[in-house]
């Protein structure tokens, strides 16, 4: 198990949750950390515009209609 340092306020806040949830301020915590891991992980899934932009790189111009018509077509 692993040691972690909270500070005073964010402590009380974790107590009195718990207090209210009827539970502990460990499945409190465990429940905060996993949902923002989560989200995390979710937000990363995602594929944007910016997220891909100057990723990839191609040898030589393209146009990308015409090779979705080509592909279609099986010209490619």
């Amino acid at each position: 198990m692993a040691v972690i340092s909270i500070e005073d306020g964010l402590l009380k806040k974790i107590e009195r949750i718990a207090k209210i949830e009827g539970t502990t301020e460990d499945k409190i915590i465990a429940e905060a950390i996993e949902s923002m891991l989560d989200k995390k992980e979710r937000s990363k899934d995602k594929l944007t515009f910016e997220s891909m932009a100057g990723r990839f790189t191609a040898d030589k111009p393209f146009n990308a209609v015409e090779d979705k018509r080509k592909m279609r077509n099986g010209e490619i």
